[in-house]
C-alpha cells in the first residue's frame, strides 16, 4: 500500500503535534486529528469531531510527549478531557492493529495497552530523538537566561545540577559563550566525564558549598534537589531555571521573594 493512501491519527498534544500534522500531510499521509482544539492544522489535515472518527482504520496513532497526565491524554488544547482507558478502548474497537507511538508513556499506560493487546512504542526512548531534544532544550534554556538576565552570560558563574543529556548539551554551550560552568552529579562516572570536559565537578550532595557564588542555576534532575535550605544560599539576584520534568527539582514556592523561573 502506498504511503499516501495510509491513514495516521494524531491525538492530543500541543503546538508540536500541530506541526507534526502539517509535516505528515506534506509527506502525503492521510492525517486525521483529535484533541487539538480548533487550531489551524494546515491543508490536508482533517479535524475530527470524535476520537473514534480519528482512529477508524488508522495504521498508527501518535500520542504526545509526555503521553499522559493524571490518567488523561496530555491534550492541553482539547475542548474536554480525553481519559486513557476509554481512548484505548476506542483503539481496540476502531483500529485494533494500530501501532501506538507515545512519548514517555508511564507504566500505567503501558499496562493498559498490553492488557488490550495493543502495540505501543515509546518514541521518547529513541536515543537520536532524546539527544536532539536535549540540544533544543539547551538552546531554549540559554535564550531564556539571556532574556531574563540583565547581565551577559560571558564570565557568569553557572551551575548545572545533573549531567545527563540535557546537562551535557547545556554545559558546552554555556562554556562556548564564556561562562564559568560547574556541574553537579551523583554518579562518579558523570563527575569524571565533566572533569574531562574541563568543567568544575562536584557531588550533588555538596552543592551547598558553591551555591552562594552562582549567578545562574539550571536544574535538570526530576527530584527535589534544590530545597528551601539550598535555595536560601543563593543570591537574591540568582536566576534559577528548572528544566526537569514535573514536579521539577526546585522548591520555588518556598522562595517567593526571589526571582525564580520555571521552564517547563
Amino acid at each position: 500500500m502506498e504511503a499516501k493512501k495510509m491513514k495516521c491519527a494524531v491525538l492530543g498534544g500541543d503546538i508540536r503535534q500541530i506541526r507534526l500534522c502539517r509535516l505528515l500531510a506534506e509527506e502525503g499521509w492521510q492525517v486525521e486529528a483529535f484533541g487539538l482544539g480548533r487550531e489551524e492544522l494546515g491543508p490536508g489535515v482533517v479535524h475530527c469531531d470524535s476520537l473514534g472518527e480519528a482512529l477508524r482504520d488508522a495504521c498508527w496513532a501518535v500520542l504526545p510527549m509526555p503521553a499522559q497526565k493524571e490518567g488523561r491524554l496530555n491534550a492541553p488544547l482539547a475542548e474536554e478531557d480525553i481519559w486513557l482507558e476509554p481512548m484505548l478502548d476506542s483503539v481496540v474497537e476502531e483500529a485494533p492493529a494500530c501501532l501506538l507511538l507515545a512519548g514517555l508513556p508511564d507504566p500505567a499506560l503501558c499496562r493498559m495497552a498490553a492488557e488490550r493487546g495493543l502495540k505501543l512504542r515509546d518514541y521518547g526512548a529513541e536515543e537520536a530523538l532524546t539527544r536532539r531534544n536535549a540540544a533544543i532544550t539547551a538552546e531554549a534554556a540559554i535564550g531564556l537566561a539571556l532574556e531574563k538576565r540583565e547581565q551577559t552570560i560571558l564570565g557568569a558563574n553557572c551551575l548545572i545540577v545533573g549531567y545527563g543529556r540535557i546537562g551535557q548539551a547545556l554545559a558546552w554551550r554555556l562554556r562556548a559563550l564564556g561562562a564559568k560552568v560547574a556541574v553537579s552529579a551523583r554518579k562518579p562516572e558523570d563527575l569524571e566525564l565533566a572533569r574531562c570536559a574541563g568543567l568544575e565537578a562536584i557531588e550533588t550532595e555538596h552543592i551547598g558549598q558553591i551555591l552562594p557564588r552562582q549567578e545562574l542555576v539550571y536544574n535538570t534532575v526530576p527530584s527535589l534537589v534544590l530545597d528551601r535550605e539550598k535555595l536560601a544560599l543563593l543570591s537574591p539576584h540568582t536566576l534559577t531555571i528548572d528544566l526537569a520534568s514535573k514536579p521539577g527539582g526546585a522548591d520555588f514556592l518556598q522562595r517567593r521573594k526571589q526571582s525564580y523561573l520555571v521552564f517547563v
